[in-house]
């Protein structure tokens, strides 16, 4: 029956996908093993090619598509064509100066905080973060200098508004600062969508298949690394 058509052409194309992985699982599995023809070199620079290998059957091939100008300029006439009153529209940091010198708020782009040791840079990054996941956003935060539990027990010092050497058991609390630290705790847990990676051997290529994974199930809104300068390219720690 024609109206069967498209149900049938879906199951098709997951058998496909099916296929395309089991290969390619085949070959990781290989290399991970060890085998005679895949001793030499670097495996994760074996593995990884692989890995968007995979990343591409699973998002029906749209990683790294190659587009004509004329397909890009297309989807800004359909923009202008609909009104719209910005095509980047901006989302507030939470700090108000902070949001005019951005003019309006954070876009999609590439924000890099510099400064010296101690100056505050996870601090603002994570509370930007912080400030995006109140308002429903899905983000994925990298910690290389921090570990993720060093890192959630700043937001949770921000968010209970208490000092973080109270959070982090230097000093006691006072008061009820337990109950709010607690209730903090509970909200995000059930509020904020944020997952968290702190491993010392994560690498560039591996951040973006973690981040397209977690895009698969849910729009990511926004990523944080802490901090890029210690990212390799490629497996293993940076000198």
């Amino acid at each position: 029956n024609p109206a069967h058509i498209k149900n049938y052409a879906q199951k098709v194309l997951d058998a496909s996908k099916r296929r395309q992985l089991f290969q390619i699982a085949q070959k990781i599995a290989a290399h991970a093993q060890g085998t005679p023809e895949t001793e030499s070199g670097d495996w994760r620079d074996e593995i990884l090619p692989l890995m968007r290998q995979a990343d591409g059957a699973l998002m029906d091939g749209a990683v790294d598509e190659i587009r004509p100008l004329k397909a890009v300029a297309g989807k800004y006439l359909d923009f202008i064509d609909a009104g719209a009153g910005t095509i980047d529209p901006p989302v507030s940091t939470g700090i108000r100066k902070l949001d005019a010198m951005l003019n309006g708020g954070i876009r999609r782009e590439y924000i890099i905080i510099g400064g010296r040791q101690g100056h505050g840079k996870t601090l603002l990054a994570m509370q930007l973060a912080g400030h995006l996941a109140n308002a429903g956003r899905r983000g994925y935060v990298i910690g290389y200098e921090m570990a993720d539990l060093q890192i959630l027990m700043r937001d949770i010092a921000r968010e209970a508004r208490i000092p973080v050497s109270h959070v982090m058991g230097r000093e006691e609390f006072c008061g009820n600062e337990a109950q709010r630290t607690s209730k903090s705790i509970m909200r995000m847990m059930a509020e904020w969508d944020i997952h968290y990676t702190d491993s010392p051997y994560i690498t560039l290529d591996s951040v973006a298949a973690h981040a397209r994974t977690l895009h698969r199930v849910k729009p990511l809104d926004f990523i944080v690394i802490d901090y890029i300068q210690l990212i390799p390219r490629t497996g293993g720690k940076t000198a």
